[in-house]
């Protein structure tokens, strides 16, 4: 039995050195509190507060963007427009051509 005997002062030594460098770890992670406590609820209660904040400017910038679809000029609009006055400007030359230059090119072939 004198193999099956252990020493007790020698697991107390590891479990002190264990214990030592546990603590020295913690210290250099920060300290050894857990999260949490007075400051965290105060981060908390802003983050909400900024969150609303947040929430209502929001729903301000999505009623500007439905009034501004509602007024707004279409691509679609656009090229309509642009159609209908390159049509206008075409039929004045047309008409111009018509009216002013084709008489001369007449007299010019007597």
């Amino acid at each position: 039995m004198s193999d099956q005997n252990i020493d007790v002062r020698l697991l107390q030594a590891q479990y002190d050195r264990t214990v030592g460098e546990l603590v020295r770890e913690r210290k250099r992670n920060g300290g050894g509190e857990p999260p949490g406590g007075d400051a965290v609820d105060t981060r908390i209660i802003n983050l909400e507060r900024d969150v609303t904040d947040a929430k209502i400017a929001l729903a301000k910038v999505e009623t500007r963007l439905e009034n501004i679809e509602k007024t707004m000029l279409t691509k679609g609009q656009t090229a309509v427009y642009a159609l209908i006055a390159g049509i206008a400007v075409f039929g004045a030359g047309w008409w111009v051509v018509q009216q002013y230059l084709a008489p001369l090119v007449a007299n010019i072939a007597k």
